[in-house]
């Protein structure tokens, strides 16, 4: 299970420090809206660094001051849920609009 963490994490390592663009890498906070379609799915399920290129950092859960440093694939987002992301800002567009 880790070793599948890692290597998520590396693959999207490498296409975000490989990728030939001007813009500077940023640090995005991405809501998790109720009627998201990804909604109280694992992180597994929702394979944001393969359909985004964008890699998860941290995940803050709705509700409480309780933020996830430390996540596993089987860290839910739930609706309210805010996750930090990290990557070009196209790829957050590409991320704001998949998990509509």
């Amino acid at each position: 299970m880790a070793t599948a963490v890692i290597n998520s994490w590396l693959s999207s390592l490498v296409v975000i420090l490989t990728e030939g663009s001007d813009q500077q890498m940023q640090l995005n906070a991405i809501k998790m809206e109720e009627n998201s379609g990804v909604a109280s799915k694992t992180l597994s399920e929702i394979e944001i660094p393969k359909n985004t290129g964008l890699i998860v950092v941290v995940v803050k859960k709705s509700g409480t001051t309780k933020y996830i440093y430390n996540l596993s694939l089987e860290t839910v987002l739930n609706p309210g849920d805010v996750i930090l992301v990290m990557g070009w800002e196209y790829r957050v567009k590409k991320l704001k609009e998949y998990i509509k």
